[in-house]
């Protein structure tokens, strides 16, 4: 409901200016409309009055030509004449107009001037003239008589009408003063004076004085303003009485405010810092404590499988609580019972020496032993899920507000995702050095474990020769076991370089002249390299694959190629692509197909492209030359 909507439509001013509006038309209309009724009437009766006229004046020519015995045609004719303007008059003629009034006398005189010329002066004409006789200027004066009476009733008529009209004007006149008047008295009481009145309340309002009130006893739109007014200049004078205060107020809840986002920032920034788990959760505490001035603070962290909780950290606790074990299991402490629900966004406090009785699990806790008077426990949430809480201890009776229960519940929050984040980084990186210890293992299974054969063949043989007593055997036995125990020692080292290598985003380049300087030393062959591009930089662990891949063909090329050439070229832009070419011996790519002849290496050169989303391709002819490339997709380095 609007504020306008409480006033009923009768005490609506629209209402009632629009209503005196209506009696004013309707007045002037009905005055305009008789005037303009009496105009017809007027202009009727004067033609009635002129046709009657002419009546006299054709009833002496009708005589007068009996007198001169004109011919009977002319005679009839006006006659005719005399009758036809006779009965317009008494039927009247709308299109001159023409119209006789409506008063007795009026019709019943007419009417006799018809019977007398229909009973008398008609006969007494026609006689006459067939008896070539003059007609009795008697007959003819006593027609004329009352003809002329009804000429004389019409004329009274019309004066009568006439006064009727000027007196209808008049009262137009006098209802378009009047009502022009009362118009100024009701635009001026309803309207002009409620306004000034308002205006020189705002002038007061701002001038300052707010005490200033509008007294309008209304019952109209003015008098709802008028109230809207005062309550607005009653609100601006308690506000301005008491605004020192509610600016103290203000500013007080806006320092709060401002605390509780320093708390939460500082504490955010502390707790996301690279610390050890107890270190960040012993730091955390100190400024929990310290923004609600409580006493002690603990944390504890839930172990479903064991139903217990693990002390992670705890402050201005006793020594003897964090070693007593009711303090850390589900069912004999009342942390425990709460660490149980499920919920994860509300807190509990869990025994409270101020009010109501504190649930008890048949003893008394260690928490109460210490006379704490009150602690409360919040929960430690990631992912929807609880993983722990943190409790408040107090001496002293505290009731904390709302505001603080919801920055707890906040720091609560981010203290379970900093923990999360922790035990995510341990997990990804207990997955990549188990993962590198795989490949690591692969590595030398695949480059060691051959040469390793290999060497046990000829230990077999050379234990043959031995006995058979071929020397020339055994000499070529230990020539074949000295080369297999260097290859295997190069592959070993080959293998720690490669591991060991450091490599950091802004030295990538660097990283692949170290590789491809190791290769040349170590075969003796210049290697043509080139790096171009201006594509976005390969992140951490694109690089370490890249990397293990080209010192992985490399390899391969220094084992089993044979080549004089080799050539490294990297394009950084949209995609990524190594290729590395020599002018090898080759090999036919169709014994790929058969595990048991894979090439060393080429298993896992593969997996190391799989991970980063990229496609390895190898093209090799015999005795052609060998082309490893490796092209890392954008669709890939944009979801990596």
């Amino acid at each position: 409901m609007t504020f306008f909507s409480r006033l009923p439509i009768s005490k609506n001013l629209s209402t009632k200016l629009v209503c005196l509006t209506l009696v004013w038309w309707v007045l002037a209309l009905l005055a305009i409309g008789f005037t303009l009724s009496l105009s017809w009437r007027l202009e009727g009766a004067g033609a009635a009055i002129n046709d009657a006229g002419s009546l006299r004046m054709r009833a002496y020519r009708m005589a007068l030509m009996t007198q001169k015995h004109e011919s009977e045609a002319l005679l009839q004719q006006e006659m005719q004449d005399f009758e036809r303007v006779l009965k317009g008059i008494i039927d009247g003629d709308p299109s001159r107009p023409l119209a006789l009034p409506q008063r007795e006398d009026i019709q019943q005189q007419a009417e006799a001037v018809q019977q007398q010329w229909q009973q008398q002066y008609h006969p007494k004409i026609m006689a006459q003239w067939r008896e070539q006789e003059p007609v009795a200027s008697v007959w003819a004066d006593d027609f004329v008589l009352t003809i002329d009476r009804l000429v004389q009733l019409l004329e009274g008529d019309n004066t009568q009408t006439i006064n009727q009209l000027r007196l209808f004007q008049k009262f137009l006149i006098g209802l378009v003063v009047v009502g022009s008047l009362f118009m100024m008295y009701v635009l001026i009481s309803w309207i002009v004076k409620p306004l000034g009145r308002l205006k020189e309340g705002m002038a007061h309002v701002a001038s300052g004085d707010f005490a200033h009130r509008v007294a309008l006893d209304r019952n109209d739109e003015f008098g709802l303003i008028s109230i809207g007014f005062n309550q607005m200049a009653a609100n601006l004078e308690d506000a301005y009485s008491n605004l020192a205060e509610k600016v103290n107020e203000k500013t007080a809840d806006l320092e709060e405010r401002n605390r509780e986002l320093k708390v939460l920032y500082d504490t955010t920034t502390y707790i996301h810092q690279d610390h050890p788990l107890a270190e960040m959760c012993e730091g955390f505490l100190q400024r929990v404590i310290a923004v609600v001035g409580a006493s002690a603070g603990s944390v504890k962290l839930i172990d479903e499988q064991r139903q217990k909780m693990d002390w992670v950290a705890a402050v201005d606790l006793p020594e003897h609580m964090l070693m007593a074990e009711v303090c850390t299991r589900f069912d004999a402490c009342h942390c425990g019972e709460f660490a149980q629900q499920q919920s994860v966004d509300s807190m509990i406090r869990i025994f409270d020496h101020t009010g109501a009785q504190p649930k008890t699990l048949g003893q008394a806790s260690p928490c109460e032993n210490e006379a704490f008077g009150q602690m409360v426990a919040f929960p430690i949430s990631y992912g929807h899920q609880k993983i722990g809480l943190f409790n408040i201890h107090f001496y002293e009776p505290h009731d904390l507000t709302k505001s603080e229960s919801d920055l707890l519940h906040t720091l609560g929050n981010q203290l379970g995702v900093a923990i999360g984040s922790m035990r995510l980084v341990a997990q990804l990186r207990k997955m990549a050095v188990l993962e590198e210890r795989n490949m690591m293992a692969q590595g030398l299974h695949d480059s060691i474990a051959q040469t390793l054969t290999f060497l046990n063949l000829q230990v077999q043989m050379l234990a043959q020769a031995w006995a058979d007593n071929k020397p020339d055997e055994a000499q070529e036995n230990l020539d074949f076991i000295r080369d297999g125990v260097q290859e295997c020692y190069e592959n070993v080292r080959e293998l720690l370089l490669n591991f060991r290598m450091p490599i950091k985003n802004a030295e990538f380049t660097e990283a692949v002249a170290e590789v491809i300087k190791r290769f040349e030393m170590q075969v003796g062959i210049s290697i043509d390299w080139q790096a171009t591009g201006q594509g976005m930089a390969l992140d951490p662990k694109e690089q370490i694959q890249v990397i293990f891949i080209l010192q992985e063909g490399l390899s391969n090329i220094r084992k089993h190629a044979q080549a004089q050439k080799v050539k490294v070229r990297i394009h950084n832009d949209a995609d990524f692509v190594l290729t590395l070419s020599d002018d090898g011996k080759g090999f036919n790519a169709a014994e790929l197909a058969d595990k048991t002849l894979a090439h060393v290496g080429m298993a896992i050169m593969q997996e190391r492209a799989e991970r980063i989303q990229a496609h390895l391709r190898i093209d090799s002819v015999p005795e052609g030359g060998t082309t490893l490339t490796l092209t890392i997709p954008h669709q890939a380095r944009k979801a990596l």
